[in-house]
């Protein structure tokens, strides 16, 4: 006699209950996997920075100075009718320091950056189209890698994507032509903008600069240039490339930040990357504040909401304030 034997399966109730069981926990996992990629991004962004500082070191080791961090000052001095010459910014004097000499050894620094005038692949323009800069990328910005300006524009004058520099030297709290800022003394107020006196980013003189960098000029300072100490200033920090039309790989102006705009500002301009008076403090994508190098190489979180007059303090090498500020 033939046997017949009934096979059960899943009743719809049993599948839905499955199917919600399956739901809530990916509902569970899921942001727990995102903290977990989100502090891995977080990890390597501090890595990049902590690689751009030990580098600056080797470089001032060598040099027995700094890099400047802008050009542009060198490139008004150019002939007349000529191409500005030296017109270059501070990622590509320590290439040779961060793996990367045979890049360093192709870049012709007796002409300009943006040198279209040389056939390729031997002028400094070709070196730089769609190059991908990982030490100089941020993993958590949506943007690294694109090689454009928030508005899908090219950096500075290029015409086309090259890589974008989420990392700049910090000029400290430095008076610009920006309309509007609020230039008191340190620590008089609690305005959008704060700026050292006699400080100006056009001028190359030491008394100009209270940073460790200028801001966009020649000025090359010195570790021994920083009375405040090393481990009390900042050096190098975030800034959201994006944001900026001046931050891109060879552009040879606005390279450095200035802490005399808060961290991650309301005023930023995130619709317009030319406007770089608003646009040049620090910033990042990180929830609550951005990363930041120091003088002495270590590299710390700082949260937005720190003391604004701390902050600018802190950006200033030479201003007296040696703060236990941060820490």
């Amino acid at each position: 006699m033939q046997r017949f034997r009934t096979v059960r399966g899943f009743t719809l109730i049993e599948l839905l209950v499955v199917i919600a069981i399956i739901a809530v926990l990916v509902a569970l996992l899921l942001p727990a996997v995102q903290q977990a990629r989100e502090a891995a991004r977080r990890s390597q962004c501090s890595n990049n920075l902590k690689q751009l500082g030990l580098a600056l070191h080797n470089y001032h080791e060598t040099r027995n100075m700094l890099p400047y961090s802008s050009s542009v000052a060198l490139a008004w001095g150019a002939p007349a009718g000529g191409s500005p010459v030296f017109a270059h910014c501070w990622t590509e004097f320590i290439l040779p320091f961060i793996d990367q000499a045979p890049l360093y050894n192709r870049i012709n620094f007796n002409v300009h950056y943006n040198d279209q005038g040389t056939p390729a692949p031997n002028n400094n323009y070709s070196l730089f189209v769609n190059a991908k800069f990982t030490f100089q990328q941020c993993p958590s910005n949506p943007t690294s890698g694109t090689g454009l300006a928030f508005n899908n524009s090219a950096f500075d004058s290029w015409g086309v994507a090259t890589p974008g520099l989420f990392y700049a030297p910090c000029s400290g709290s430095q008076f610009s032509d920006v309309v509007g800022w609020d230039c008191q003394a340190l620590g008089l107020g609690g305005g959008s903008f704060c700026c050292a006196a006699n400080s100006d980013w056009n001028n190359n003189a030491p008394g100009a600069n209270p940073g460790m960098f200028g801001g966009r000029n020649v000025y090359a300072g010195n570790f021994r240039d920083t009375p405040d100490g090393l481990s009390n200033t900042f050096m190098l920090g975030e800034r959201r490339q994006e944001y900026m039309h001046h931050a891109g790989a060879l552009c040879w102006n606005f390279q450095g930040a200035s802490t005399g705009m808060k961290l991650n500002s309301r005023l930023i301009n995130k619709n317009d990357p030319n406007d770089y008076q608003h646009n040049m403090g620090f910033s990042s994508v990180h929830t609550g504040g951005a990363f930041f190098c120091f003088g002495d190489g270590r590299v710390k979180f700082i949260s937005e909401n720190i003391d604004y007059p701390t902050y600018c303090r802190t950006g200033d090498r030479n201003d007296g304030a040696v703060a236990n500020t941060v820490d």
